[in-house]
């Protein structure tokens, strides 16, 4: 027994000496603290390290109130091409897609016909001018009746107006352009008989381009010519357009409570075309020098929204006045000033007054 004991106490003499020698030469020291520790700030107890979180500063911007529609493009002008009297189709005067101007020739039809009743009332016209001249010089010597003399004026302005007449159908055998534009496919070819009023070709004004879109009669009272437009279409996906609004109907649809306005859009690449489906914005107000945070810093309590404001390393809990939202972003009207820093991520961890240390907020 006596030697059992004295070996225990050999080995707790061991541990002892061996944990002495760790405390006093491996433990680290006030210099050596681990990697990574956040250091208490000078001054300040142990307890009130800075949280890092992150933050963003206010900033001013534009904010809008819109209203979102959906529409039609449709030409500024459009008409389908149509001949005034008929006959056999002698030229075809423009390429398929080809930009005209207004009052170039697009279609000849065979004229030798009204030519000739062009040639004939001319001739007739001629005869009785002279006819008329020589009543005149008559009655002047008192050789010819005043009756005679009216007669021979008057079958002179007959023939006048048969001559006009006679020019004015020969100048419709050539059709065309009303107006400036770009023509669709045609649909005649060399030779054929067309009667009047047989469709030809399209013809499509593009520039600008009008957008008709409907919104709700609660708007009636803010609606008004002027307002800005913002357009997308699936063409051309990512881009927006912008144009204004010219007229509204004054009538309001009694099926669907609403009303249509029509709006102009540039076009002056042609690229916008008619009948494509439009998504429309219209733009009710708009203010500019708003005040904008990120819509994460908000934090609601009841009916009441509140932001941390960080001013002198410390978050601020700070009640605010939320506006318009706009994307990921919301006005704020009253609570903060531009400059001021708003945490944007990692208010759980943090409490009124609390130590933070901002860092910036990651970009998305």
């Amino acid at each position: 027994m006596r030697g059992k004991s004295l070996v225990a106490l050999i080995l707790l003499a061991a541990l002892g000496a061996g944990g002495y020698y760790y405390w006093h030469s491996e433990r680290p020291s006030a210099d050596t603290a681990a990697p990574g520790a956040a250091a208490a700030a000078p001054g300040k107890p142990p307890g009130a390290m800075a949280m890092p979180v992150e933050a963003r500063p206010v900033r001013r911007g534009t904010v809008l109130r819109a209203v979102e529609a959906v529409g039609t493009l449709r030409a500024n002008e459009a008409v389908v091409v149509r001949p005034e009297l008929g006959g056999r189709i002698a030229a075809i005067l423009f390429q398929e897609g080809q930009v005209v101007r207004q009052g170039e020739p697009l279609v000849r039809l065979e004229s030798s016909v009204y030519q000739a009743e062009l040639d004939q009332a001319r001739a007739r016209l001629n005869l009785s001018r002279v006819n008329y001249q020589r009543q005149q010089s008559l009655d002047r010597r008192g050789l010819a009746s005043e009756q005679e003399r009216d007669k021979a004026r008057s079958e002179m302005e007959a023939d006048e107006a048969a001559l006009a007449l006679a020019q004015a159908r020969l100048a419709k055998m050539t059709v065309v352009a009303p107006f400036d534009g770009m023509l669709g496919l045609r649909l005649v070819s060399m030779g054929d008989y067309v009667s009047p009023g047989q469709d030809l070709v399209n013809l499509l004004d593009l520039d600008p381009i009008k957008v008709d879109f409907r919104v709700p009669e609660v708007f009636l009272a803010e609606l008004r010519p002027g307002q800005a437009i913002e357009v997308r279409v699936d063409a051309f996906p990512g881009q927006s357009f912008e144009g204004e609004v010219y007229a509204i109907d004054p009538q309001v649809d009694v099926n669907g409570r609403s009303l249509l306005l029509r709006a102009r859009i540039p076009n002056a690449d042609g690229r916008l075309r008619a009948g494509l489906f439009a998504r429309v914005n219209l733009i009710l107000e708009r203010r500019a020098d708003a005040l904008l945070i990120p819509e994460s810093a908000l934090v609601p309590q009841g009916d009441k929204q509140f932001v941390y404001r960080v001013v002198d390393g410390k978050a601020l809990f700070t009640e605010v006045a939320a506006g318009r939202r706009q994307g990921a972003e919301v006005e704020i009207t009253s609570g903060l000033s531009a400059g001021d820093q708003v945490v944007t991520a990692g208010q759980l961890k943090i409490r009124d007054g609390m130590p933070v240390a901002p860092l910036p907020a990651k970009e998305g």
